[in-house]
């Protein structure tokens, strides 16, 4: 019989720390500093349920949820650390309805206006959506809760990023795929997500709506085949 739960976890946050320690930015010193507090209160308190442990003893939420996308490079078993995403912020995954959010127009808009690292001072189409309160509707409606516009979004091109939550202003965000290309036979790249339903591997399709809460919900992007290409829309929306 292995160790309980608890210490795995405990010794995961404590990799966390020691990889945080000695940050100087605010938000990566506050992750160190939680990722110390829930490690010792996780080895104090074997096999105590980790949501738990995590209200009692007052860690910081934020803190703890930037801390986590480190303690998942040291855990074989990703389930606890998503049930402990959930608890600390909304988690879940949603398509929008209808699935094909934008139109051709709107698609071919976006397209044209690309560009590695454009801003949305760059990007009007673009800017024009992440303040839209009918794109923030649609999402919100998917996810059967209000959301409104974060004001932030990004082009992304060929994506890959390993296990990790997001971080404000994308709370929750609103993914479309924009172009897709994959050599004939390769397996596409997928989004994989983890949550409080358990594991899942998504791959959207050109113009489709995906919504997910990923300050919650622990997810990465798979990397690219060989000749694959990808570009996409994020759209960052808050709690209404």
């Amino acid at each position: 019989m292995g160790p309980p739960l608890s210490a795995e976890l405990a010794s995961a946050f404590a990799a966390a720390a020691r990889v945080l320690n000695g940050a100087s930015e605010a938000d990566a010193v506050r992750a160190h500093q939680a990722a110390h507090t829930m490690s010792a209160a996780l080895a104090a308190a074997p096999g105590a349920d980790p949501a738990t442990v995590a209200g009692e003893c007052g860690v910081d939420r934020d803190g703890l949820a930037d801390a986590l996308s480190h303690a998942a490079d040291h855990v074989a078993d990703m389930g606890p650390l998503a049930e402990l995403a959930g608890h600390l912020h909304p988690a879940g995954w949603w398509w929008t309805e209808p699935l094909l959010i934008f139109d051709d127009g709107l698609l071919d808009a976006l397209r044209a206006e690309a560009a590695p690292r454009a801003t949305t001072e760059e990007a009007p189409v673009l800017a024009a959506l992440c303040a839209s309160d009918v794109v923030a509707d649609a999402a919100g409606r998917a996810a059967g809760r209000a959301l409104v516009p974060a004001l932030a979004a990004a082009y992304q091109f060929d994506e890959e990023l390993p296990i990790h939550l997001d971080r404000e202003p994308f709370t929750f965000v609103l993914h479309v795929v924009l172009e897709h290309r994959c050599p004939e036979g390769a397996q596409p790249a997928r989004l994989r997500v983890l949550g409080l339903a358990g594991e899942e591997w998504l791959s959207p399709r050109e113009g489709e709506g995906l919504v997910l809460a990923g300050r919650g919900t622990l997810h990465s992007w798979e990397p690219l085949a060989d000749g694959e290409h990808r570009t996409m829309i994020a759209i960052g929306l808050r709690p209404g």
